[in-house]
């Protein structure tokens, strides 16, 4: 039986992930965050997670990803955000990074609209694991 556990990276004292990855507004303002876990070894996965948005419009502000484990000095990986199956957004993480994130500028996204994230790269250099991807959005 292959170990289960779900390692979310990069946590503060105070059991948050670190600000760097945080919108500005996320304190308040409406801000709200859906995550998806990637655990273990990273390879490419695609359509393996889905979120259906709320029963009223959003706009999605910021997509930030979370390594635990990088992987080599030149591992790479690219996460990418997409609505009702049309390309949104993309992140993606270089060499020695271990997190980062885009401000999102996007169309409005319809209410019940299928979000999902997926893995589209993973570069050598060893093998990176264990990430978050954090979509962060607010009702418009």
């Amino acid at each position: 039986m292959t170990d289960q556990r779900v390692h979310i990276p990069v946590l503060d004292a105070n059991g948050k992930l670190d600000p760097g990855v945080l919108p500005a507004q996320a304190t308040g303002g409406g801000a709200q965050c859906v995550t998806w876990a990637f655990a273990g070894d990273l390879a490419v996965r695609s359509g393996v997670l889905l979120w259906e948005s709320p029963p009223a419009p959003i706009k999605v502000t910021r997509l930030g990803i979370t390594v635990g484990t990088l992987g080599g000095a030149s591992g790479q990986v690219v996460a990418a955000l997409s609505v009702n199956t049309a390309s949104y957004a993309t992140v993606g993480l270089d060499r020695s990074t271990r997190r980062a994130g885009v401000s999102v500028t996007g169309p409005t996204i319809t209410a019940g609209a299928l979000l999902t994230v997926d893995i589209t790269a993973v570069t050598t250099g060893g093998v990176p694991a264990d990430a978050v991807v954090q979509v962060w959005w607010e009702y418009v």
